[in-house]
């Protein structure tokens, strides 16, 4: 789980070491849950929940995709979401089975040396899911920017 205070913050996501297409978290809280997608000469912001809107836009700053859902995101318990950047689609979904329960999805072409970053802030907690090294590079990650910020980590590790 990541919470942190003050302005929004930008922190990179390592990638899962078994899985490079996609990631499952969790989120509770009272704003929305947004990524940002960063690949070679394109980038995409995804939104899920806030304002009953969940949303992927493009480097343009245009809307390339919506749906209008209630209650994605509670204040009060965890939901888990997949998003996968894969064979040319963003696709988000519920649960915890990629491909399964998808409600958003945008058509975005190939995408290359893909990274990934979410926002946090105070109205936020995340817990991502990870396999494999994919927690070292996290807790790696947090160890360079620990003196920066404060925040806790609580990481769900997959079988």
């Amino acid at each position: 789980m990541f919470t942190t205070t003050g302005q929004d913050e930008l922190i990179s996501v390592p990638k899962n070491a078994q899985y490079s297409d996609h990631v499952v978290f969790e989120v509770k809280g009272t704003s929305a849950a947004r990524f940002q997608i960063d690949a070679t000469n394109v980038s995409f912001k995804i939104q899920v929940g806030g304002l009953l809107v969940s949303r992927i836009i493009n480097t343009a700053n245009t809307v390339i995709a919506k749906r209008m859902l209630e209650n994605l995101i509670s204040a009060n318990e965890f939901h888990t979401f997949w998003l996968s950047w894969h064979q040319g689609h963003i696709r988000i979904g519920r649960g915890e089975a990629v491909g399964a329960n998808q409600f958003l999805s945008a058509e975005v072409g190939s995408l290359d040396n893909v990274s990934l970053k979410l926002w946090t802030n105070q109205d936020i907690e995340w817990r991502l899911h990870y396999t494999g090294n994919a927690l070292v590079m996290l807790l790696s990650n947090i160890c360079k920017n620990c003196f920066r910020r404060l925040f806790k980590t609580n990481m769900i590790l997959d079988k």
